[in-house]
């Protein structure tokens, strides 16, 4: 993301062509180089919640406003930029999509003039989503509460076994995104996590998505893994550990698909001819 603002910041220039923006920093896994970087008028972070200590840090010794996407901060962390907001200039929003904006004020609209409907927040991420549930749930979730303060709604995260009749004020939230990713991997290594364990995690975490979709159709005894990532050893032996059976692969996986792909496009081709 980072790289992405800058080359949006650095795209926009005046009517003679020069920038309007003048970068002074840019900030990678060495957080510690936020402690020297010259003053700017505004710092933007949308980077993760291991940042926030010191991104917080600059903006009380520069002076900085704060434009903030990063999400999955504790209600602390929230308590603290609130209090930071005193004295600075800070912005701060799960989703500064236009979309998300107009579905929030829906959302509230729907809550007023719905009353007595059930509600319910279900959001599906890419495997590089670390924290759950999004920003962008909790602006939809809020604008259900902040609709109707005195209805009591309350969230409740992934429900799951015999729960029993819902509470009518109750939301439920479940979200489905891979547990490792790639911010997640950024934050290990910031804070000097040795890169085979990182790497161990990923694997088993992994392994531990598959085996619980694999569970829910049954495993035989004999499991076949196709597919380049079956090349992957330790994802394979991660899977065979979660799974408790052997997993047969070949140094040709990679070509299983197309050549199903291919299979099916000539029984196809057949079918068609008279």
């Amino acid at each position: 993301m980072g790289s992405l603002i800058r080359t949006t910041a650095e795209g926009v220039v005046d009517a003679a062509g020069q920038p309007v923006f003048n970068i002074v920093a840019q900030i990678g896994f060495d957080l510690s180089e936020l402690e020297n970087a010259p003053a700017a008028d505004v710092i933007i972070d949308f980077s993760n919640v291991v940042t926030f200590d010191a991104v917080v840090a600059y903006v009380e010794r520069t002076g900085a406003a704060l434009v903030s996407g990063t999400t999955g901060y504790t209600p602390e962390q929230m308590d603290r930029l609130r209090e930071l907001g005193q004295n600075a200039r800070v912005m701060h929003s799960g989703n500064y999509s236009i979309g998300i904006a107009a579905l929030r004020h829906l959302v509230a609209q729907a809550t007023r003039e719905l009353p007595g409907f059930d509600c319910e927040i279900v959001e599906t991420h890419h495997n590089q989503k670390v924290d759950a549930p999004s920003g962008t749930a909790k602006l939809l979730l809020d604008a259900v509460v902040e609709a109707e303060p005195e209805a009591g709604y309350h969230p409740v995260y992934g429900r799951e076994g015999m729960c029993g009749a819902r509470d009518p004020k109750e939301i439920g939230i479940s979200s489905t995104c891979t547990v490792f990713a790639e911010s997640e991997v950024i934050s290990q290594l910031a804070v000097g996590t040795d890169k085979c364990d990182i790497i161990a995690g990923i694997h088993r975490s992994v392994a531990g998505r598959v085996s619980g979709l694999c569970n829910r159709v049954g495993v035989r005894d004999r499991v076949v893994m196709t597919g380049g990532v079956a090349q992957n050893h330790g994802i394979v032996k991660a899977l065979e550990n979660q799974l408790g059976h052997e997993i047969s692969t070949s140094p040709l996986t990679q070509y299983n698909g197309a050549l199903g792909a291919a299979l099916f496009a000539y029984q196809k081709a057949l079918k068609k001819q008279p």
